[in-house]
């Protein structure tokens, strides 16, 4: 009967180191699987924006904006703009996307973007299908502010403002029945730079652009100095608009896109400090200014148009 009462303990005893045990395991086993299905940010490529457009009669050209880690804070901080940009083409929104986030060296997170620019394309189209890929999209934080740009890609406009571009097309206007002049850009790159002017930031965006035209329908002399200086003006205004206008855009979305405040953060530690914990605010009012630089360098095999005369 002893040996019995014995087992019997032993046996309630022994529940009680598993009750325990399992309780343990209960406790920790969150930052168990924390560890094991935790990314370091280091590894992560964050997406700011995403621009959609329409190629052709139903493709897809998604354009992803991903934030540079490195370039956010320590030493391998270069002082470049702080993002990259990847685009790819797909049947499907979703195909796009992930044909995209496949040319990325990191696991990408949609869970940060802040905006969303769409082309006028698609947008004409209509946005019916668009809209419901991101209100599925398990990944994608609604609300997301939306900006549709008018006469313009969402593939333009990331890249003219934060990332080098290797090819994109300019159409000019030139004589009085609506003819065109077409530039190739071959080279463009962005810098963003901060000033503080009376303990308030001042954002510079300097772009440098090189391109060549590539077809003339006005009556214009491409060898005369003085008329390739004329169109390499006109170019460098019409970027400048270009560009000023986005700015304002996507400063009424209040959403920090462009990388301001990374820029601040790293050029100003103490005044980000200052303006962080309302930057949306201070975003939207902040005073920026659009430096644009541009050289026609070459035009296309011939020098005029053949069709037209040589007066400049």
């Amino acid at each position: 009967m002893y040996q019995g009462k014995r087992n019997e303990q032993s046996a309630v005893t022994f529940k009680g180191r598993i009750g325990r045990l399992c309780l343990v395991l209960l406790l920790f086993a969150p930052l168990l699987s924390g560890c094991w299905d935790s990314v370091e940010l280091n590894q992560r490529a964050v997406v700011a924006g995403i621009g959609i457009d329409m190629v052709g009669e139903s493709e897809y050209e998604v354009s992803l904006q991903v934030i540079v880690a490195d370039e956010i804070a320590g030493a391998k901080a270069r002082g470049d703009t702080p993002v990259v940009l990847y685009r790819e083409k797909g049947r499907s929104l979703f195909q796009a996307i992930r044909k995209a986030s496949q040319r990325v060296p990191r696991v990408i997170s949609l869970a940060h973007t802040k905006l969303v620019v769409i082309g006028e394309k698609l947008a004409r189209a209509g946005i019916g299908d668009t809209m419901d890929f991101l209100e599925r999209s398990t990944e994608i934080r609604l609300p997301v502010k939306m900006l549709v740009v008018r006469g313009n890609t969402g593939k333009d406009v990331l890249s003219m403002i934060n990332n080098k571009v290797k090819s994109a097309q300019t159409t000019l206007s030139c004589g009085k029945n609506r003819e065109t002049i077409g530039i190739e850009t071959l080279f463009s790159a962005t810098n963003i730079h901060t000033r503080m002017e009376q303990g308030e930031p001042i954002f510079v965006i300097n772009l440098k652009q090189t391109g060549a035209i590539q077809e003339a329908e006005c009556s214009i002399n491409l060898q005369s100095p003085e008329a390739m200086k004329r169109l390499q003006e006109q170019w460098t205004e019409e970027t400048k608009k270009m560009i000023t206008s986005t700015v304002r855009e996507v400063q009424r979305t209040r959403s920090d896109v462009i990388g301001f405040g990374l820029a601040l953060e790293r050029s100003y530690p103490k005044q980000w400090k200052r303006l962080s914990s309302d930057w949306s605010h201070y975003f939207a009012e902040s005073t920026v200014r659009v430096q644009v630089t541009s050289v026609l360098k070459h035009t296309q095999s011939r020098t005029n148009p053949y069709s037209k005369g040589e007066s400049d």
